[in-house]
């Protein structure tokens, strides 16, 4: 209570759940708020403090705080009632706070201290007789597959540890005892919609008919055995075959010979051919008609080119080419120069309007038929030319040696006996040699020429 004024009949208590100190409070700032239960300070008001762990208190502006009786412990602090004060668990015992409810410390493990947690686990192939173990001297070696009788299925092992008997599985086998067998089947194991069975630690494909191998995998060729006959084809099928008959054969195995329609004897000169049911002939080499009886001339569309004869002989012809050319038509020309005798240093043009034969053009200081011959001061001049236009220059004058004296001998064969015309004319840079007349043979008699 607090009273700031004087003459007052009485004094003003303090707001809800805080108090004054001392007595004769004067002001209302003198109210401190009292400690809650599960609080304490030395005043009992504010600032106050919770109780400790291990202890309570249930009333409020307390100055301190009881403790739990009988040894019991708290889990937190500022415990408000001696209910949250719990028994210890004892030796041989745990919980996950140490306190009541407690569990007891299973076989192969011991627990010396109260209070405790966890339980502390013998060594390795050592147990204890019984649950809730003090002392570590209550363990003792064990052999844990032995004792338990653990049987270990289908080639699994027995191991120790941590006390604990468990079985080491082979491949291919699971569970506590072995005992499973993992399912080695999957999705599309088996192709070709084989069968999977399950075995150990591996499967087994049952193939439809049709199909082998480890996985079905295979499409077996039934060609290989098949009873095609008659130069028929094979397709392979499933668990299965085909066959492709010739068009003279048909049967599942073309194993019978379709009727036929063509016969020896109806094409006279050429080959009997079956479409569909239609008999035609193909003629041989000059023959016609729809049984191939009629013969008729190769030679009457004139095949050969370049002026050749054509032979027709027994529904062939030949062509007989003139010099010059070759092939089966005579439209192939052959080169005249192609196996010339002209000197290497020469060049071969064929001859006009011959195609068989071939001229040497010689290089400036050769001559003769092959340009085989040097030009020395005494030389020859040979030649064999035909002229086109009546004339023809020998060699050009600047290639001629100088020469003061030669004489010349030539053989003039002209088409028409009435024709005469000048053998030779030498022309000089500055003058003109010419023969004031030319002495001529005709048939082996001298002839006196103007």
């Amino acid at each position: 209570y607090f009273q700031p004024d004087e003459a007052q009949p009485q004094c003003l208590p303090c707001p809800d759940d805080m108090t004054t100190q001392h007595t004769g409070a004067y002001n209302e700032t003198m109210c401190s708020a009292m400690c809650n239960p599960g609080q304490f300070s030395s005043t009992g008001l504010n600032p106050c403090q919770l109780c400790p762990l291990h202890s309570y208190q249930p009333f409020v502006s307390a100055a301190a705080c009881l403790p739990c009786p009988g040894g019991r412990r708290t889990l937190t602090t500022g415990a408000t009632h001696a209910t949250y004060c719990l028994d210890v668990c004892v030796a041989g015992t745990y919980s996950e706070t140490g306190l009541v409810p407690c569990v007891s410390c299973p076989v192969g493990s011991y627990q010396p201290y109260d209070g405790a947690t966890e339980c502390f686990l013998c060594q390795d192939n050592m147990t204890t007789d019984t649950e809730q173990a003090t002392n570590v001297s209550e363990c003792f070696v064990w052999d844990a597959c032995f004792s338990r009788n653990i049987s270990c299925l289908n080639g699994g092992q027995c191991l120790v540890k941590n006390n604990l008997a468990t079985c080491l599985c082979v491949s291919g086998f699971s569970g506590v005892s072995c005992e499973i067998n993992v399912p080695d089947c999957f999705i599309s194991a088996c192709q070709n919609n084989g069968t999977c069975i399950d075995g150990i630690n591996s499967f087994t494909c049952v193939c439809w008919p049709g199909f082998t191998g480890s996985k079905c995998e295979v499409n077996i060729d039934e060609c290989l055995s098949s009873l095609c006959s008659n130069g028929s084809s094979c397709l392979d099928l499933v668990n299965s075959y085909k066959c492709y008959c010739p068009s003279d054969y048909t049967g599942i195995h073309c194993e019978t010979r379709v009727q036929q329609l063509c016969n020896e004897n109806i094409c006279v000169h050429g080959t009997c051919e079956e479409r569909n049911s239609i008999v035609s002939c193909v003629c041989n080499q000059g023959f016609a008609g729809s049984t191939c009886n009629i013969t008729y001339d190769l030679c009457s569309s004139h095949p050969c080119v370049h002026a050749g004869t054509c032979v027709s002989t027994s529904g062939q012809f030949e062509c007989h080419c003139l010099p010059g050319f070759t092939g089966n038509l005579c439209d192939l020309v052959l080169d005249p120069c192609g196996n010339s005798n002209c000197s290497r240093i020469s060049t071969c043009i064929p001859a006009l309007n011959n195609q068989t034969g071939y001229l040497c053009k010689c290089p400036a200081g050769w001559s003769g038929y092959f340009c085989e011959q040097e030009i020395t001061a005494d030389f020859d001049l040979v030649f064999n030319l035909d002229s086109p236009d009546g004339q023809y220059v020998v060699l050009p004058p600047e290639f001629v040696p100088s020469l003061l004296n030669f004489s010349v001998c030539a053989w003039l064969r002209p088409q028409s006996l009435s024709a005469f015309a000048t053998i030779v004319a030498f022309t000089l840079p500055l003058s003109t040699l010419t023969f004031p007349g030319n002495d001529s043979y005709v048939y082996g008699k001298r002839q006196n020429n103007p």
